[in-house]
């Protein structure tokens, strides 16, 4: 398992999720692009983006790191590539911010 894989599964079992359990997880290439607003249709769902720019996935406006955003019935938390949270302090933002989403 690479380091970012490890480090993801860490972080979303500190609040409780799984991948394959109550966790989706999607792996979206550099280029790849999403519909995000056709998606906020469907049923409502906590989303988190690591690294992914607005534009890619068609998203007019801002959403600010480690703050959750709501749309519709969605919770959204944008928040820097994997491979950035290097330090505690780093880490400790995307902690908060993810029981912030989980816990609440």
């Amino acid at each position: 398992m690479d380091n970012h894989k490890l480090f993801l599964t860490k972080v979303l079992a500190a609040v409780g999720l799984t991948d394959g359990n109550n966790v989706r997880v999607a792996i979206i290439s550099a280029h790849q692009r999403i519909g995000l607003s056709k998606n906020l249709s469907e049923k409502p769902m906590n989303l988190i983006l690591f690294g992914i720019p607005m534009d890619h996935i068609h998203f007019q406006g801002e959403l600010p790191l480690h703050k959750i955003t709501t749309l519709l019935d969605w919770k959204i938390l944008n928040a820097h590539k994997l491979g950035q949270y290097q330090n505690d302090a780093e880490k400790k933002m995307l902690w908060q911010a993810l029981k912030s989403m989980f816990n609440s």
